[in-house]
């Protein structure tokens, strides 16, 4: 049996349609945009390594690539924890990180951090990666029903811990 090999065309395209929305869910989750490149490189690596195993009457696309993306966060997150740098070491890392956020917006991050990981993931998949409750669902494994369940919950939890703080969550 010959082994299916993705277009280039079709992988130029791909990447076309998916880069900025896995740059942002990345970006958000990983805080820097050196790590959010480097995780959308890695997804697109196992795309291609990956493609002659994909069954598209198993899954969208989109559910096959955000999983993909997510397993790779996880992976990183896993990786970078065991070899945490010291705070000043960090924040001197990513200077642009600090010129582009502001009070509220590390505020929203830090309350973000709180949550638990399925609730991130949620998330940065429905405000910043732009993908449907039934996707999210697909790739967390649960039902679409549930999805909206865990980001009402989230959002609720992310209102009391702003509130909390002292920043308007309504602003």
């Amino acid at each position: 049996m010959e082994r299916r090999i993705m277009p280039r065309e079709s992988l130029e395209a791909r990447y076309e349609q998916y880069y900025k929305r896995l740059y942002n869910y990345f970006y958000f989750r990983a805080g820097s945009h050196h790590d959010a490149e480097d995780l959308v490189e890695t997804v697109f690596e196992k795309v291609v390594e990956n493609y002659p195993a994909y069954d598209a009457g198993k899954a969208p696309f989109d559910v096959w690539i955000f999983t993909i993306a997510r397993n790779s966060l996880i992976d990183f997150t896993r990786k970078t924890q065991t070899a945490e740098l010291p705070e000043d070491a960090r924040a001197d890392s990513n200077p642009e990180r600090e010129v582009l956020e502001s009070e509220r917006d590390r505020a929203l991050a830090d309350a973000v951090a709180e949550l638990p990981e399925r609730e991130q993931s949620a998330l940065a998949m429905k405000y910043f990666a732009r993908l449907k409750n039934k996707e999210i669902a697909r790739i967390l494994g649960c039902s679409g029903v549930n999805t909206g369940v865990i980001l009402h919950r989230a959002l609720k939890k992310l209102r009391v811990i702003l509130t909390e703080k002292g920043v308007s969550p309504y602003e």
